[in-house]
């Protein structure tokens, strides 16, 4: 019981870590593209990933730059998240079979 729990726990957490990125990503994208700050959806997807950003930004902005690299340093973190917790939470369930 405990183990199928896991299973489904680790299943959840990596389709969490994907929506994540892909929010991230879209972001990014509008922030190139130069979308319309005041679109709903734009505010939307800025919404959801500001939350990710937003904690970052004062350790990246000590690295100066045009650029800002909140948003890279929040991918790499998603993904080290999305390529551990998911892994570690199969093993455990596998251990408990």
């Amino acid at each position: 019981m405990v183990s199928s729990l896991l299973y489904g726990l680790a299943h959840v957490t990596d389709i969490v870590f994907n929506l994540m990125s892909l929010v991230l990503i879209i972001s990014i994208a509008l922030s190139w593209f130069g979308a319309d700050p005041s679109n709903q959806y734009v505010r939307l997807v800025r919404g959801l990933s500001e939350w990710l950003c937003a904690p970052l930004r004062p350790l990246t902005s000590r690295i100066g730059g045009p650029f800002d690299l909140a948003p890279t340093v929040a991918m790499l973190i998603i993904v080290l998240l999305q390529k551990s917790i998911p892994m570690y939470l199969m093993r455990l369930s596998y251990q408990l079979q």
